[in-house]
C-alpha cells in the first residue's frame, strides 16, 4: 500500500479525496515536483520560495500554518510512512471551494505524493533525438513561469514526440523563440558560452534552472538569459535539459544534427550533486 498526504491528512491513495465539485475541473492551481536524497529535499529553499511567488501569481492563499518547516514536516510524515529516502516529490496545489471559471474563494489545499526510485543522486541522462514541435507552442505570458494544473499543451506536444519517435521536444513560444522543453528547461552552449530562454519568453521558472545558473556563473563560466532561434540551435556545440526531478539531460542529436559534447552538463552535474546530496 502506498500512502498520499492530503491537506496533511495521510491516506490510502487508492481512495477517493475529492468530489465532483472540486475546482481541479478547471486545472484551477499548480504543481511542484521535487527530488528527495537521503531522506532529505535537495534545494528545499529554492522550492518553497517557488511555491510562494506561484500562489501570488495565482491569487491563491495558503493557509496561515504554511512555512518551510511545515513543508519540510509533511514531507516526511509521508515519507516515513512509505518508508522512503530516496524518490520524488510531487505536491499537487488546488483552489478550494465553488464556482465556475469565478472562484467563490481563494484558500488553497495539497495533495502530496512520493515515488520512490532508489535515485541516490544525480546523474547525467542521455537524450539521443530532439526536434522542434511543429504542432504546438506556447504563449508568452508569465503565467508560463508556473507549472500550471493545466499541462495540455505539454500532454499534446508528448504525444507528438512519440509519433515522431523522439526523445524530447523543444517548444517554441508565439514569437517564434525557443521556450523549454516537454518538461525541462532549455539551455545550450556555443563557443564556450551558455545561452538560456529569458523567463519573459514564457518558460517554467524551474528550481533547476536557477540552480544551473548559479553554478555557471559562481565558475566563471558565461551565461546569458536571451532569445534563442532554432538557428542559433543548429549551431550549437552542446545542448542540455534541466529539471528538478531528473537533474540535467544531454542532448545527442538535434534534427540531423549532431552536438558533439556534452562537457558543461557533465560539469554542472557534479556540482549539483555536491550541492544537493548531503
Amino acid at each position: 500500500m502506498r500512502y498520499i498526504n492530503f491537506n496533511g491528512k495521510l491516506v490510502d491513495e487508492n481512495v477517493a479525496v475529492f468530489d465532483a465539485a472540486s475546482r481541479l475541473r478547471f486545472g484551477d492551481g499548480f504543481f511542484e515536483s521535487m527530488r528527495m536524497f537521503h531522506g532529505k529535499v535537495a534545494f528545499i529553499d529554492e522550492h518553497f520560495e517557488r511555491i510562494m511567488q506561484s500562489v501570488v501569481l495565482l491569487k491563491m492563499q495558503l493557509p496561515d500554518v504554511w512555512s518551510k518547516a511545515f513543508l519540510e514536516n509533511e514531507i516526511s510524515k509521508l515519507a516515513d510512512i512509505n518508508k522512503c529516502r530516496f524518490g520524488r516529490v510531487r505536491i499537487q496545489f488546488y483552489r478550494v471551494g465553488a464556482g465556475r471559471y469565478l472562484p467563490n474563494e481563494h484558500r488553497c489545499g495539497f495533495l502530496m505524493e512520493i515515488e520512490n526510485d532508489s535515485m541516490e543522486s544525480y546523474a547525467l541522462h542521455i537524450l539521443k533525438t530532439i526536434d522542434v514541435s511543429i504542432q504546438y507552442t506556447k504563449s508568452i505570458h508569465n503565467i508560463g513561469n508556473v507549472k500550471s494544473g493545466s499541462a495540455l499543451l505539454h500532454v499534446l506536444a508528448s504525444i507528438e514526440a512519440k509519433t515522431r519517435t523522439l526523445d524530447e521536444m523543444i517548444l517554441l513560444n508565439t514569437s517564434g523563440n525557443i521556450c523549454e522543453a516537454l518538461a525541462s528547461n532549455f539551455f545550450m552552449v556555443s563557443d564556450g558560452i551558455v545561452f538560456t530562454p529569458p523567463l519573459e519568453s514564457g518558460c517554467v521558472d524551474g528550481v533547476m534552472r536557477k540552480k544551473t545558473i548559479e553554478i555557471l556563473l559562481s565558475t566563471g563560466v558565461a551565461i546569458y538569459e536571451r532569445n534563442c532561434s532554432v538557428s542559433d540551435l543548429k549551431n550549437a556545440n552542446e545542448v542540455f535539459l534541466t529539471n528538478a526531478s531528473k537533474g540535467l539531460q544531454t542532448v545527442e542529436r538535434f534534427g540531423n544534427n549532431v552536438l558533439a559534447s556534452n562537457e558543461v552538463a557533465e560539469l554542472l552535474t557534479k556540482k549539483l550533486n555536491r550541492l544537493a546530496v548531503q
